[in-house]
């Protein structure tokens, strides 16, 4: 609240009760409170690291955490995790999914492999996801993209590759 505005005891007490109640039925927190204090919240994802193998490393329960932990600025690990970026600090790092896609892997980001036109079985390379095929391939994403959802029937291929989705339900 404002600078000089005390509330009074009663008045304390009364919206914690409130915001507990709020919190107890999964009703969102109003701005002023933010997600401060409550973990497991949409705001605080948990973060996988591996090294650049894909070795597991670590998971951490938040980007906070990641960088406390590992001295990466929260940025770089946020930007890899998105896929923006192919590594940070010398790693890969992938938001770890809950609830129903608990152990599917990456959290909102599929995985695409690219196959050589004479040999369209066997992927010749997989990516974590559009915009790190795009960066490695010096192609655009939506390039990949359209071959890969074989855009109106016609394209696919980019650059010279059949590029497609990986299956990410074979995963869980």
């Amino acid at each position: 609240m404002g600078k000089f505005f005390k509330h009074t005891a009663v008045t304390k007490d009364k919206m914690s009760r409130i915001l507990r109640k709020n919190l107890a039925q999964g009703k969102r927190l109003p701005p002023a409170l933010g997600h401060k204090g409550v973990r497991g919240s949409p705001q605080h994802k948990a973060v996988r690291q591996l090294l650049l193998d894909r070795t597991y490393v670590a998971t951490w329960p938040s980007i906070t955490a990641a960088k406390a932990g590992t001295g990466i600025h929260m940025s770089n690990i946020s930007l890899c995790a998105n896929g923006q970026q192919l590594s940070a600090g010398g790693f890969i790092w992938e938001f770890v999914a809950f609830g129903a896609n608990a152990g599917c892997g990456v959290h909102a980001r599929k995985r695409i492999a690219m196959f050589s036109p004479e040999n369209p079985d066997k992927p010749s390379r997989e990516f974590t996801s559009l915009t790190a095929a795009a960066a490695a391939m010096n192609l655009s994403k939506g390039a990949i993209s359209q071959a890969a959802r074989n855009y109106r029937g016609k394209v696919n291929s980019a650059g010279g590759w059949i590029w497609r989705y990986v299956d990410s339900s074979e995963e869980c």
